[in-house]
């Protein structure tokens, strides 16, 4: 999130780069403020396509003329450092790092996919490097192919730079040691670093500084505590209890309360009250023994109707060729087949 003093031209980028609503954000920042400004970044980076739109805002003031200071403070790393090379003046505070990588993504699908996915990491790594060697040629006065080949070296071995070995390599203007505005930053909020180890793509980093590494173990420790302290709280003030109270008379009271909570018994139904409730309810209601019974009630007529088709069927074959048989005659049942029939027709009618 940025934020900013509009009066003494100052804007803070305190977070991940993550969002294209930061895009918004940073462009109403600029527009709302004139003249010369200074931009204080400290971000671990984030979504490259993000960063070089945040990148190509900041290069467009300096395309029209306007003075914008980059500044780098804490972390300045992957996308972020395309913001901070897109000023017209780049510098850094002496205890403040920047680091270089390949990009990388979080694949999935078939072997098609992730070959067109490497091929775009590759293409994205060419822009990324061409952008760390247009700020050496300019400092340094490298030619293209040295500068390009410096660059593509830092970039795949992930290069951690000190502001004193950022100034030596080309990467910044200067190292900054005068940032003191006339009127204070406003109140910067918390930054939304990835401290979700699952998510936290700076887990990725190869080779960052211990120091680094213990200060986002203290960011997720600290994440997990305040969300420990949260829950503690919603249970104190659900029982009653107050915000200070130590923890064992949190959960005491909670164990109190679970005691005395009274347990509700249903009661159980047989299966003849829930005969009954179907019933009432309109439903027709059969016990396994009646299903079964018809099952086999069913098994015989089906047999018993199969026996009168096939001799049906014997009895035309053998019907001599001159003699025509009637049409459509239907065979007929004698008085066993007949209550047969009646009997499965009134267990049918019955089950439903």
């Amino acid at each position: 999130m940025t934020k900013s003093n509009i009066e003494n031209n100052t804007i803070l980028f305190n977070t991940d780069i993550y969002a294209q609503y930061q895009v918004d954000e940073l462009a109403r920042n600029l527009s709302m403020s004139s003249g010369d400004i200074e931009l204080v970044i400290n971000s671990p980076g984030g979504d490259v396509f993000t960063g070089s739109a945040l990148s190509a805002l900041i290069s467009n003031e300096v395309s029209n003329g306007r003075k914008v200071k980059t500044v780098g403070i804490g972390l300045v790393a992957s996308a972020a450092t395309f913001m901070l090379l897109a000023g017209s003046e780049v510098t850094m505070q002496e205890d403040a790092f920047l680091m270089v990588h390949q990009p990388f993504s979080y694949g999935g699908g078939n072997s098609d996919d992730l070959r067109k996915d490497a091929d775009l990491l590759d293409k994205i790594e060419n822009i990324i490097v061409n952008i760390y060697a247009r700020k050496m040629m300019q400092t340094k006065g490298m030619d293209e192919d040295e500068a390009k080949k410096k660059s593509k070296e830092y970039v795949q071995n992930e290069t951690w730079f000190t502001a004193q070995e950022a100034l030596e390599a080309g990467l910044i203007d200067s190292i900054n040691t005068t940032m003191q505005p006339a009127q204070p930053i406003t109140e910067s909020v918390e930054a939304n670093n990835r401290t979700d180890k699952k998510y936290n793509y700076t887990n990725h980093f190869k080779n960052a500084p211990m120091a680094f590494k213990l200060q986002l173990d203290n960011q997720m420790d600290n994440k997990q505590v305040k969300e420990a302290k949260s829950l503690f709280a919603r249970l104190a003030n659900l029982f009653g209890v107050s915000n200070n109270a130590e923890a064992e008379t949190v959960q005491e009271t909670v164990d109190a309360t679970v005691e005395e909570t009274p347990t509700v018994e249903t009661e159980k139904m047989t299966a003849e009250q829930m005969k009954e409730a179907l019933e009432t309810e309109g439903y027709a209601v059969i016990t396994k023994e009646e299903l079964d019974a018809n099952q086999d009630l069913l098994n015989k007529l089906n047999s018993r109707l199969t026996e009168i088709e096939n001799k049906q069927a014997s009895k035309a074959i053998a019907t001599p060729a001159h003699k025509e048989t009637k049409k459509e005659d239907k065979p007929v049942l004698n008085k066993k087949q007949q209550d047969m029939f009646s009997l499965l027709a009134n267990t049918i009618k019955n089950a439903l």
